[in-house]
């Protein structure tokens, strides 16, 4: 079927959605978030007046940035990069890289370091010491609780009303040049992502954060999340129904398909499904297949996509092609839900409020 013509069960299944959507996935907010995200910003601008190491810039990222988080309000991520003179050096696993000083760098950051290369698990703790000296000072009530010692992120915390709410502070390095060419960045004749828009990226670097590494210590994860925001923003600008069918996704991820603990093991994850809408965006870059009496089509269509995914084993990361979004377990539990065996996605969507959880499949967990 070409693109752009909408059949009567698609225009059902559009019908359905909407509904569906407005139901489910507008979004609940909260009084408290602001308040921790209010307190994590002054902290990370007490700590840059205090410290001469720790400067660099506030980000906002993530799906709060964005603005497609589903259902609940109940967390944000902030970035903080600082730019650095070095040299990033390769390691057998393409996620990872090893970021080498300058030599006039190593002294300034030598607490920091193992030698001339900038240790992230040192980086990462010396940073979280900071925000939770200021947060000390700074929240003498203790409504806000530090946590995450040891992990990529400081996160502030709250508990209210038996929710959480919290704020991931990352630190990262950025540095020069940007580190990865996929065959969209290259392709100079798209549409979308815009020309402007990659050409910043490209200028702003390659961006690195702490997290385990299956090769050392010393090794750095390359990191995207800047990017994706900033990708994400511009789709939900462009293409009228990419943000509401992102968070139709995300909604049905968390009725279905999210472990009922944050002590489970996730391998079905949100980040998976912005992935996969933005390798269906680039693959599908012109507006029209994206206005909103497409929305069934496109529905169909990122589910196939999804379908193909999981029973081939093999999520592409966006911007290293050749890693595996699923290497920590493919969700094929996923496809046990009705959504993939139905036979009327409108009437099965419709009549979604009776059934959600009542058909769980918690394989994986």
């Amino acid at each position: 079927m070409a693109e752009g013509f909408t059949s009567v069960p698609e225009m059902e299944l559009q019908k359905s959605l909407n509904v569906f959507y407005t139901s489910y996935g507008h979004l609940t907010r909260s009084k408290v978030l602001p308040e921790v995200v209010e307190t994590a910003y002054a902290v990370l601008q007490k700590i840059q007046e205090t410290s001469e190491m720790f400067k660099g810039e506030v980000v906002k990222v993530g799906s709060s940035a964005s603005k497609v988080s589903a259902m609940f309000d109940d967390e944000s991520d902030v970035l903080f990069p600082i730019s650095f003179e070095g040299l990033i050096e390769a390691t057998k696993d393409p996620e990872f890289v090893k970021f080498k000083l300058m030599k006039r760098c190593v002294k300034k950051w030598e607490i920091c370091s193992d030698n001339e290369y900038l240790s992230p698990s040192k980086f990462s703790d010396k940073f979280y010491d900071l925000i939770k000296d200021c947060l000390e000072k700074m929240n003498p009530d203790g409504k806000i609780k530090l946590e995450g010692k040891g992990t990529v992120a400081a996160t502030l915390n709250c508990c209210h009303e038996k929710f959480d709410f919290s704020v991931d502070l990352v630190p990262a390095v950025r540095c020069k040049p940007w580190s990865t060419n996929p065959y969209w960045i290259q392709d100079k004749t798209r549409h979308w992502p815009p020309r402007e828009l990659l050409d910043t990226i490209i200028e702003r670097g390659t961006e690195l954060v702490s997290k385990s590494s299956r090769d050392g210590e010393n090794n750095w994860r390359l990191s995207f999340s800047h990017t994706e925001t900033e990708l994400v923003t511009s789709a939900t600008s462009v293409f009228p129904i990419f943000g509401k069918l992102l968070v139709i996704w995300k909604t049905l991820r968390k009725l279905y398909f999210s472990p009922q603990s944050r002590h489970c093991t996730v391998i079905f994850k949100s980040y998976h499904l912005k992935i996969l809408l933005l390798h269906e965006a680039i693959d599908n870059p012109n507006k029209e297949a994206w206005e909103n009496q497409n929305l069934g089509l496109r529905f169909k269509l990122s589910l196939e996509r999804l379908r193909k995914h999981i029973e081939t084993g093999f999520l592409p990361h966006l911007f290293i092609p050749t890693v595996n979004l699923f290497s920590n377990g493919i969700p094929h539990f996923v496809l046990n839900h009705g959504l993939f065996t139905t036979n009327n996605l409108a009437d099965f969507v419709r009549n979604i409020q009776k059934t959600h959880r009542t058909d769980f499949f918690p394989g994986g967990f």
